[in-house]
């Protein structure tokens, strides 16, 4: 392959000027002024901007695009009549020349000092005939010389001079690696796809803004297919609206490349984002994102908020590069950056530039942070992120005697639960709440989370299933919620202190000041403990409440509270089964 590789590259070396026309379609000459039946339109579009040249303009000869002493190249506005559109008739030994359709067959453009249209039969000491080749400077993009000259190169150039106008650099510096001799020669199938045409030549259409994001082109193949073979601004159409139908049931993961840095995975809460370690990429509800499809103020063109599902909010612009960043998280949709997320061309790290409002470049720095920053050879890995579906996640469970236990309250729904049940609550009644299994549970759902095989960790399918349990009496906070001062209002998950081997929910101790981020527990209920009732007596004496006390109210197993135990009979009292005898 490399030796193939090579010879092709000293072929195209030889070739010169002809391998250029390989990517260019070249029109039959008009005949009794009529366009040939195989002519090839194309736009014209200067491909490099600079502080002398701040516009990437077209070449037009309508007004606004010329002035008295040619043809200017300082208006970036797509062209909307024919006098943009130009087509390219001959071939290598005789040179190519320019028609334009506004200007009619009988004319071509020539060039001298500056450039104008000319009768194609003139005879005035003008170039008006051409070669081309591609720019060895800028991808896509072609240059243009003067044919058959024999004292040197004359190359088109962006000529500051006299406003920015086409005209023409020889110079023994001037070839085709010289930025400022570039051309974009856009093919359009007609004046009114015009502007669209454009934007399938540089990638900007919104196909492009949300193919290469994972799981889109997958999810939206069909309608992908369609706009592949025929790329028109009704198939785009469709292929966003299915890319934002998936958007909007998807989760991903946002990892830094810099495997090194001790923080590299996205997250945030609700003010600021900054990176968590990788071991708690699966565990860590703040690391899961959603994508939001926005358009661009003024324009047709999409990106997408990146949307922090735990934090419930949205990234805002990215900051100037320092040690320790402090990028802004938001709640408000209008103030969330726009991002855009490209395939990484930059050095050879593979992944994504995701780049934000004012075109920054999200960069990782060494305490987790994120700012904006080009990258430079070497470090090109810390501007570079892998995007992951979300479809997983993971939650630890704390082992006591035979069985393991955690409660969940999540910013996403499950659709499985593997490695444990899931269970929801009632409204306590009696000192107690009837659990309830279920196979799946809506986002923002108490949940207790119950391995009869102590197994270490829960794995849960990530996923907003429509029929998913949503009701439960465990509330929950995805942040770590403050409870100082505030402890009796709250019954949280753990080990009984009268009997370390049963668990329950208990009022937390003055000294517990917090409950923790993604937690479920129970908020103003009755007394200082509930307990959990199964529907199996195994599952009831396993789960105690409060500390033990023989005036407790006592219940039958249906829950139902008695006055008064009747010898040889089963009840439960402190969320403890027992009998009279």
């Amino acid at each position: 392959m490399k030796k193939f590789t090579f010879l092709l590259s000293l072929l195209l070396a030889f070739v010169g000027v002809t391998a250029s026309a390989q990517s260019l379609k070249f029109s039959d000459a008009p005949s009794d002024g009529t366009w040939g039946s195989n002519t090839q339109w194309y736009l014209i579009r200067v491909a490099y901007t600079d502080d002398y040249h701040p516009k990437a303009g077209y070449l037009n000869t309508e007004d606004g695009y010329t002035n008295g002493n040619g043809l200017l190249l300082n208006n970036d506005a797509v062209p909307t009549t024919d006098k943009g559109l130009w087509c390219i008739v001959g071939d290598e030994t005789n040179g190519y020349k320019f028609y334009n359709k506004g200007e009619g067959t009988s004319k071509v453009l020539g060039v001298s000092g500056w450039s104008k249209m000319y009768d194609v039969s003139s005879t005035d000491d003008i170039a008006m005939s051409f070669d081309i080749a591609s720019s060895t400077a800028i991808s896509k993009a072609h240059c243009v010389k003067f044919h058959g000259k024999s004292d040197g190169d004359y190359w088109w150039n962006n000529s500051d001079g006299g406003g920015c106008h086409l005209s023409y650099w020889k110079n023994d510096a001037s070839t085709t690696g010289t930025k400022g001799n570039a051309f974009y020669f856009i093919p359009v199938s007609d004046l009114a796809s015009a502007e669209y045409d454009a934007s399938v030549f540089f990638g900007t259409t919104n196909v492009d803004a949300f193919r290469h994001i994972p799981g889109v082109s997958t999810a939206c193949s069909s309608e992908l297919a369609t706009w592949e073979a025929n790329k028109t601004q009704k198939n785009d159409d469709a292929f966003t609206e299915a890319a934002k139908a998936y958007f909007g049931k998807t989760y991903y993961r946002i990892t830094n490349c810099n495997t090194s840095r001790a923080k590299s995975v996205l997250a945030a809460d609700a003010t600021s984002a900054a990176c968590v370690a990788a071991a708690e990429k699966m565990g860590n509800a703040s690391t899961v994102w959603k994508f939001v499809p926005v358009v661009k103020e003024g324009t047709n063109q999409y990106g997408v908020k990146l949307y922090n599902v735990n934090a419930q909010a949205y990234l805002g612009a990215l900051v100037d590069p320092v040690q320790e960043p402090v990028t802004p998280m938001t709640s408000d949709l209008t103030q969330g950056s726009l991002y855009s997320i490209s395939v990484n061309t930059s050095g050879t790290v593979e992944g994504f530039v995701l780049r934000d409002g004012n075109n920054g470049r999200m960069n990782l720095e060494s305490n987790g942070g994120i700012d904006k920053w080009e990258g430079q050879q070497g470090y090109y890995n810390q501007v570079t992120w892998t995007i992951d579906v979300a479809t997983e996640f993971e939650v630890a469970l704390n082992t006591v005697e035979s069985k393991s236990y955690a409660t969940a309250y999540l910013p996403f729904g499950v659709s499985a639960v593997n490695g444990a049940k899931a269970y929801t609550a009632a409204t306590p009644a009696n000192g107690q709440t009837v659990m309830t299994e279920t196979a799946n549970f809506a986002k923002e759902t108490g949940v207790l989370l119950v391995s009869d095989e102590a197994a270490a960790k829960a794995v849960l399918t990530i996923s907003d299933a429509e029929d998913a349990a949503n009701s439960s009496a465990l509330k929950g906070t995805l942040l770590a919620k403050d409870i100082t001062g505030a402890q009796t209002k709250y019954l949280v998950f753990g080990k009984n202190k009268a009997n370390e081997t049963e668990v329950g929910f208990f009022e937390p101790s003055t000294t517990v000041t917090s409950i923790p981020a993604n937690r479920a527990f129970f908020a103003d209920a009755e007394g200082s403990a509930i307990a959990l009732n199964f529907g199996n007596v195994t599952a009831v004496n396993n789960v105690v409440a409060g500390n033990a006390n023989v005036n407790a109210p006592i219940f039958d197993l249906t829950g139902r509270r008695v006055v008064k135990a009747v010898k040889g009979g089963l009840y439960i009292q402190n969320g403890k089964k027992y009998i009279v005898k």
